[in-house]
């Protein structure tokens, strides 16, 4: 991820790895192509910030892993949310849009 400041570097990676698991198991490598393609590349996800993201979130016992083999033969690690990630998913996805309204309302204040 290009480097920013504050909220955005503390919460967003963690709020988006979440947010993409709710209800939808994946293995990391998904999950980083999907932001990218999603921010039109904007934001890019580091093996060397997700995977200890990741770490943090199952030490926290916000997600577990599990490796799966799919049809081709190659083994992948797949994250899922527990019941405590979603209600963690939920609450950060909602200060995030709480806190990008917030923005929106000062810069329209100050005529950006």
């Amino acid at each position: 991820m290009r480097k920013q400041s504050g909220f955005l570097i503390n919460a967003g990676p963690t709020m988006m790895i979440l947010a993409f698991l709710k209800g939808n198991p994946r293995p990391a490598f998904d999950i980083a192509q999907e932001i990218k393609r999603l921010s039109n590349g904007k934001l890019e996800l580091q093996r060397s910030t997700l995977y200890p993201l990741l770490n943090k979130l199952q030490k926290e016992g916000l997600i577990t892993a599990s490796w799966l083999l799919p049809t081709d033969d190659i083994a992948r690690r797949t994250y899922t949310l527990t019941s405590k990630g979603e209600a963690e998913a939920d609450s950060q996805v909602e200060a995030w849009k709480e806190y990008a309204l917030t923005v929106g309302q000062v810069l329209r204040g100050i005529g950006q």
